[in-house]
C-alpha cells in the first residue's frame, strides 16, 4: 500500500513540474515575440525568362534577390519573397503568373497588419529563340523590359515598333530601344498613350523575328496586352522630313535664355559660341509636338545677330537669335519657330552693377555682375540686401544669395514671394551697385521647365543640379542704409519690359562704404547656430535635399514645409516633422516624381531612413500636370493598396488637393477606383493566344482575399504561434490545478484513516 501510494505521490509530482515547465517556457516566448510595425512591398519586380524543362527552381533563384522590409520597434529586416511556382508547366512555353508572399521568421508576430502579396510573370522559352511576350517596367526610368534567355548576338538584333495602320519603325536606329544579353530594352518616348501598338525583334542577322506583342499604351504607364503571334515584318518607314510643330513648353524659356555681365569695349565671341551650344530648340515632324519611334524630336541650333550690341556705353542691350533648320529637312509653311532672347549688361571694370537677370534653371534668379578682378576675400566680403514692398531692407545670408565672378545667384524659393515687388543691391568694400527693382510673378518667372516635361524624359532634360551648402544664418534686418534711394526716384535708363527698373547711376555717385552699411546691421534673428552644416544641399528635378537647419529654418518663417517638384506640391504639418527629431545636421531627402501619365510617387528619407507616416499631408497639382482631366470634380486618387485617399477640387485655382497620410505611389483616375485595377491573368502559348489575352507587370496586390491565416506564423497543429503561447499556458495552470486538488483528496484521505483506526 505504501509503495502504491510513493508511485502515486512521485507521479503527482512529476505532472507538477511539466505543467511548471510549460509555463516558464511559454513565458520566455512571449517575451522574444516581435509585433511588426510595417511592411513595404518590393516595387518594380522583374519578370523573368526561363529555359523550357528545366526545373522550376530556376525561377526562384532568379528572383532571390526581391525581399520585403519589415520594421518593429527595434528591427529592420528585408526577408525574401515566398514564391509559389506550382502553376508553372516547365515543359510548355508561355506566360505563367507566379504569386509571392511574406513568411516572417520565428519570434516575429504580424499582429493586425495584412501581409502584401506580390505577383510577377515567367516566360517559358526554348533556348536560341528570344520572345518578348512578357515585360516589366522601371517606372522611374520610363523603361519597358522584355526578358529573354541571355544571348551573345545582342549587337545584331534590331526593334521595330508599328503604330496601327502605320509603318515599322526601328527603334534601335532611332535610339529608343536597347538590345541587351538578358532582353529588350524600350523607352516609352517611343510611343504616345491611347495608341495601339506592335512590336517585334528582329535576330540572326535578320533572317529570324520573335513573335509580334500587340498592346495599348495606357495612360497609367501600363501595355494592355491583346495578342502575342507570329507574323512578317512589313514595310519599314523612316521618320518623316517637313518639321510641322515645336515643343512649345520652351517658348517662355526662350524670352529670357541667358544673361551676361561684359566690359565695355570687349568681344562677344566666347558669348555668341556659348549661345549657340547651350539654346536649342526641339522641333518634331508631328502636327503636335511629340518625341516618339515614328516623330522623333529633332533639335535645332540656334543662330545670334551681335550686331545689334552696342558695348561702348554702359547699359542693357538684347539679343535675338534664330533657330536652323537642318539640311534635309523643310518647314511646314503655316509654322512660325520662336525667337529666342538673351540680355547682355555692358559695365566699366571695378564698377559692378545689378541691371539685368536670368533663369538658368527652376528656383534659382542670376543676377550678372563684372566682378572678375575681385579675389576670394572681396567677393566673401560682398553683401546683398533686398527688401520687399518699400519694406525695410535686409541682409540675405550667402547660402541664399551666393556671389561669384559672375555675378549673385539667388535661391528664390526661400526668398521671394509671388505677387510682390522687390528692390535688391550689393555692397562691397569700394562702393555698391545700384538698386534693381522688379516685380516678381508670372512674367518674371521663365524658367518652370521640368514642371510639365515628361516624367521619363531623363536624357533631353539636360538640367544641372543645383548643390549649395546648408544654411548658416537667416536674413538680417537692415533698419536703414544710407544712399539707398527708392527707385521710384529714379529714371529707367534700360531696355527691358517695364515691370523692371534700375537706379544704378554711371557716375557711381552713390557710392556707400561697406563699413557704413554694417554699422547699421541689427542682431540675428535666426535661433540657429551660425556653424557651417556638413549637408551638402542638392536639388534636381525630382529630388531635394536639404540640412535639418533648412528644414526648421523654413518650418519657422513659414509655419510648414512644403516641397514642389514637376507641378506637384507637397505639404508637410509640423506634427509630423517633429516626430523625426531632426537635428541641423541631418540631412532630409523629398523625392516627388510624376511616374506615369496618371500616376506620382512621394518618398521622403531622414537621415538615410525612409519615412512612411506622414499623416495630415497633402498634394496639390493643377489637372494639366496629368494631361487632359475632362471631369476633375469626379478625380479619385488611389494608392498602391487601394485606399482611396480624399480629394477636393478647387474650382478657381484649377487645382486638385489630395489628403494623403503616406508616403508611396499614388494612382489618378477619373472613375470609381475600387481596390485595384481590373486585369486579365492569361497564359501565353505557342499554340493558342487570344486577343482579349492580357500580360500584367509586376505590381502589388491587397491581400484582403487571402486566408487570414497567411498574415500569421501557423504551426503544425494549425495554430499560430500566439495562441500556441495561450494554449501552453492554460494547460500549465490546469495541470498545477489538477495536482493540487489530487494532494488535497490524497491528504483528506490519510486523515479519515486515521481517525477511524
Amino acid at each position: 500500500m505504501r509503495k502504491e501510494k510513493r508511485i502515486f505521490l512521485i507521479l503527482m509530482i512529476g505532472i507538477c513540474l511539466s505543467g511548471m515547465l510549460i509555463i516558464k517556457k511559454t513565458t520566455v516566448i512571449s517575451g522574444q515575440e516581435n509585433t511588426v510595425s510595417h511592411v513595404t512591398a518590393p516595387k518594380d519586380i522583374p519578370a523573368v525568362a526561363v529555359e523550357i524543362n528545366k526545373s522550376s527552381e530556376v525561377i526562384c533563384d532568379k528572383l532571390s534577390e526581391i525581399t520585403y522590409t519589415v520594421y518593429t520597434d527595434s528591427d529592420t529586416l528585408h526577408i525574401p519573397v515566398l514564391w509559389d511556382v506550382s502553376a508553372v508547366n516547365m515543359e510548355l512555353p508561355g506566360v505563367y503568373t507566379v504569386k509571392g508572399t511574406l513568411k516572417l521568421l520565428r519570434g516575429y508576430d504580424l499582429g493586425e497588419i495584412n501581409s502584401p502579396q506580390v505577383q510577377t510573370t515567367v516566360s517559358i522559352q526554348y533556348p536560341g529563340r528570344p520572345e518578348i511576350n512578357t515585360y516589366y517596367r522601371l517606372t522611374a526610368a520610363g523603361l519597358y523590359i522584355f526578358p529573354w534567355l541571355e544571348r551573345e548576338d545582342a549587337d545584331s538584333m534590331e526593334a521595330y515598333l508599328k503604330k496601327d495602320n502605320g509603318q515599322w519603325m526601328n527603334l534601335t536606329e532611332e535610339g529608343f530601344a536597347l538590345c541587351s544579353e538578358d532582353g529588350l530594352y524600350v523607352s516609352n518616348q517611343s510611343m504616345v498613350v491611347g495608341n495601339t501598338y506592335s512590336l517585334m525583334v528582329v535576330y540572326g542577322d535578320g533572317q529570324r523575328q520573335t513573335g509580334t506583342l500587340r498592346f495599348r499604351y495606357q495612360k497609367d504607364g501600363s501595355l494592355k496586352v491583346y495578342s502575342y503571334q507570329y507574323s512578317q515584318l512589313g514595310n519599314t518607314g523612316s521618320p518623316a522630313k517637313r518639321i510641322r510643330s515645336y515643343n512649345a513648353k520652351d517658348e517662355k524659356y526662350l524670352s529670357r535664355c541667358a544673361a551676361y555681365a561684359v566690359e565695355t569695349g570687349s568681344s562677344l565671341e566666347k558669348i555668341e559660341e556659348d549661345l549657340k551650344e547651350s539654346v536649342r530648340l526641339r522641333v518634331s515632324t508631328a502636327e503636335k509636338f511629340e518625341n516618339t519611334a515614328e516623330n522623333p524630336e529633332i533639335i535645332l541650333e540656334s543662330s545670334w545677330d551681335m550686331s545689334q550690341a552696342d558695348l561702348t556705353k554702359q547699359g542693357v542691350c538684347k539679343l535675338i537669335g534664330t533657330f536652323v533648320v537642318p539640311k534635309g529637312y523643310q518647314l511646314a509653311e503655316n509654322l512660325a519657330l520662336p525667337k529666342a532672347y538673351a540680355y547682355l549688361s555692358v559695365q566699366k571694370r571695378g564698377n559692378p552693377q545689378i541691371d539685368t537677370y536670368s533663369m538658368p534653371v527652376v528656383d534659382l534668379v542670376e543676377f550678372p555682375m563684372l566682378m572678375a578682378d575681385f579675389s576670394a576675400e572681396e567677393l566673401q566680403n560682398v553683401q546683398v540686401y533686398i527688401r520687399e514692398n518699400k519694406g525695410s531692407y535686409q541682409k540675405l545670408d550667402r547660402e541664399l544669395a551666393e556671389v561669384t565672378s559672375g555675378g549673385i545667384q539667388l535661391y528664390c524659393r526661400e526668398v521671394l514671394k509671388k505677387g510682390n515687388n522687390y528692390d535688391i543691391c550689393a555692397v562691397y568694400e569700394t562702393g555698391s551697385t545700384g538698386i534693381y527693382s522688379f516685380l516678381y510673378n508670372d512674367d518674371f518667372i521663365v524658367n518652370e521647365y521640368w514642371h510639365e516635361r515628361n516624367f521619363s524624359d531623363r536624357d533631353e532634360k539636360n538640367l544641372p543640379a543645383i548643390v549649395q551648402k546648408a544654411p548658416g544664418q537667416t536674413v538680417t534686418s537692415v533698419p536703414s542704409v544710407e544712399g539707398m534711394e527708392s527707385p521710384d526716384t529714379k529714371e529707367n535708363y534700360y531696355e527691358e519690359s517695364s515691370d523692371e527698373t534700375s537706379d544704378n547711376s554711371r557716375s557711381s555717385g552713390q557710392k556707400t562704404s561697406a563699413g557704413e552699411i554694417k554699422a547699421t546691421d541689427s542682431g540675428t534673428t535666426s535661433d540657429f547656430d551660425a556653424a557651417d552644416s556638413t549637408v551638402t544641399e542638392l536639388s534636381t528635378d525630382t529630388i531635394t535635399a536639404i540640412s535639418g537647419q533648412r528644414l526648421l529654418l523654413m518650418l519657422q518663417q513659414n509655419g510648414i514645409v512644403r516641397f514642389e517638384k514637376q507641378g506637384i506640391s507637397v505639404t508637410i504639418l509640423p506634427e509630423t516633422i517633429n516626430t523625426w527629431k531632426v537635428a541641423a545636421n541631418d540631412e532630409i531627402q523629398m523625392r516627388i516624381e510624376k511616374t506615369a501619365e496618371s500616376a506620382f510617387s512621394l518618398r521622403i528619407f531622414v537621415r538615410g531612413e525612409e519615412v512612411t507616416e506622414i499623416p495630415g499631408s497633402t498634394a496639390e497639382f493643377q489637372t494639366s500636370v496629368f494631361g487632359e482631366i475632362s471631369s476633375p470634380e469626379t478625380v479619385t486618387v488611389a494608392d498602391a493598396q487601394g485606399n482611396l485617399c480624399a480629394v477636393t477640387w478647387q474650382e478657381k485655382q484649377k487645382i486638385l488637393r489630395v489628403e494623403i497620410e503616406k508616403t508611396g505611389d499614388y494612382f489618378i483616375s477619373e472613375a470609381s477606383v475600387s481596390g485595384q485595377a481590373d486585369k486579365t491573368e492569361t497564359d501565353l502559348t505557342e499554340a493558342s493566344v487570344s486577343d482579349a489575352d492580357t500580360v500584367e507587370s509586376a505590381e502589388v496586390i491587397s491581400d484582403g482575399e487571402a486566408d487570414s491565416t497567411m498574415a500569421k506564423e501557423v504551426n503544425a497543429e494549425g495554430l499560430s504561434e500566439k495562441q500556441k503561447i495561450e494554449t501552453g499556458k492554460i494547460c500549465g495552470l490546469l495541470s498545477v490545478v489538477a495536482v493540487g486538488l489530487i494532494l488535497l483528496l490524497i491528504l483528506r484521505k490519510k486523515r479519515n484513516n486515521i481517525r477511524n483506526r
